[in-house]
């Protein structure tokens, strides 16, 4: 019936004004009511009878009841539209104090778990102090103290895990306490019970929510960062543990090594005496060849003596001449014994020396022997090269060489056995090379030849160490070159400094 007579009071609506005034009184409705009355009877309107008339009135007292029915709606709706403005700013001021409640809350509880974080932290790593030094204290077999230590660290974690446990409980309680303190202001609020709960779910529900999510994120990176710190702890005494075994293993290798390398010296020292040995028993060997004419010369002069003046020949020329071949043989031994002793004597100073004499003197040593064994020496000098180093040591090299190359000669029995020395210079160096004709070196061992304890005589005839000393003499004690490479029909050594 409202919408039907509405309908008919024209643009402004029902009581004549606009959606956004205020809703008007009994007595203003009834003004604005007679005004519009006024209105319309001004208008000539054809006579009415009286049902009419009647009918009208009833009508218009219909509506009048109406009007004044819709009008109480209206004014209850306005109360409505007034308490749910209320509501909803008493919602507002609930909803921001259970929001800072909240978030009070948690910034107390994550602050909470903040502070066992560091804790716990502290936990691990006094323990691995202490498991360390305990460690270190302990007169303990290694295994059993990594153990201890273990164990240590192992109590440290578990001990820092219920830290931030008991943190975590007592950060989350705070929530919950706080939550419930928000829930309870809501519900203060002068409103029916089911819109409270609902007000205070909507208020608080979401703050509360997030605010738990965090906490239980913080609590759970306080965990992850224990967890770290025991795995770091757990690590850093394994590796405390590894370092020291290492250490322990460095020290016995370490004296391990002295004691190898001082019996390899040993051993190395000894083989160097029973070269050097090997090579005076050939040096005295020759000797002893060599002095068997000059001695044989000698005690011919002096039994011709005792004849010579029998006969009454001994005059004093003859006297002469027997002293003189006798003092000739005598200094010819004389130097064989000090080329002997110079060639064992160790050169102190580094000088430069003619090459050529070292070569003669060497040769002077050996030549009786090898005539012995008819092997043939060729010294054939194109010029007179000189070197700077040690002429000792450097006619033990040529020594060895020689003896290699009368080994080889003799062990393949060549016929016409030749040895030829030539020595020249090269680019500004002193060349000597030594050939022999004993058919060459076997090229699967040419490459070992300078190898220390190498050799091909078997250990009752060579120690393999005799080339090894002449290539370290001349490579390292006097910065030059031994080389050797099959030529022709035999092996050639090359000595350049």
């Amino acid at each position: 019936m409202w919408y039907a007579f509405n309908s008919k009071l024209g643009p402004k609506g029902a009581m004549g004004m606009s959606k956004d005034k205020s809703l008007l009184s009994a007595e203003e409705l009834r003004r604005h009511a007679e005004e519009r009355l006024q209105e319309r009877t001004a208008e000539p309107h054809p006579p009415r009878t009286d049902e009419e008339v009647q009918r009208l009135v009833h009508e218009l007292e219909v509506h009048q009841i109406e009007l004044e029915m819709q009008n109480e709606e209206l004014l209850q709706a306005r109360d409505e539209v007034e308490r749910t403005l209320e509501l909803n700013q008493k919602k507002g001021e609930a909803e921001a104090l259970a929001r800072r409640t909240v978030g009070e809350a948690e910034t107390l509880a994550r602050r909470t778990v903040g502070e066992a974080e560091p804790l716990a932290l502290q936990l691990v790593e006094d323990a691995v102090a202490e498991a360390l030094l305990k460690a270190d204290e302990m007169t303990e077999p290694p295994h059993k103290k990594e153990a201890l230590a273990r164990l240590t660290v192992g109590e440290a974690e578990t001990l820092a895990r219920r830290t931030v446990g008991e943190a975590e409980a007592l950060a989350l309680q705070l929530m919950e306490d706080e939550v419930a303190e928000a829930l309870l202001k809501v519900e203060n609020l002068t409103e029916p019970p089911h819109k409270k709960e609902v007000l205070a779910r909507l208020t608080v529900g979401d703050a509360e929510t997030l605010a738990l999510q965090r906490v239980k994120e913080a609590a759970e990176m306080a965990r992850l960062k224990v967890a770290k710190a025991a795995e770091v702890a757990h690590l850093t005494v394994l590796a405390s543990f590894r370092k020291k075994q290492l250490e322990e293993i460095n020290r016995s290798l370490e004296v391990r090594i002295v004691k190898d390398v001082e019996e390899l010296r040993q051993k190395d020292q000894m083989l160097i005496l029973q070269d050097r040995l090997s090579v005076m028993g050939e040096m005295i060997n020759n000797i002893a060849h060599q002095w068997n004419q000059p001695l044989n010369n000698l005690g011919l002069l002096v039994q011709g003596l005792p004849l010579l003046y029998d006969y009454g020949e001994l005059s004093r020329d003859c006297l002469k001449e027997n002293t003189e071949k006798s003092m000739k043989l005598i200094r010819h031994m004389s130097q064989t014994i000090n080329d002997f002793r110079n060639l064992f004597k160790i050169d102190k100073e580094v000088i430069t020396f003619d090459v050529n004499q070292v070569i003669t003197r060497t040769l002077s040593l050996v030549e009786k022997t090898f005539e012995d064994q008819k092997i043939a020496i060729a010294f054939q000098p194109e010029c007179t090269p000189t070197a700077t180093g040690f002429p000792n040591e450097y006619s033990q090299v040529l020594l060895n060489i020689l003896l290699n190359a009368r080994d080889a000669l003799v062990e393949h029995k060549v016929d016409d056995a030749l040895i030829s020395i030539h020595s020249f210079e090269a680019g500004g160096k002193s060349v000597v090379t030594v050939t022999d004709n004993a058919g060459g070196i076997a090229e699967e061992i040419i490459d070992k030849l300078f190898d220390a304890y190498f050799t091909t005589k078997g250990p009752d005839k060579g120690t393999g160490i005799g080339l090894f000393m002449s290539n370290t003499i001349i490579e390292k004690s006097m910065s030059g070159r031994l080389t050797v490479r099959n030529v022709g029909s035999g092996a050639e050594f090359r000595i350049e400094i």
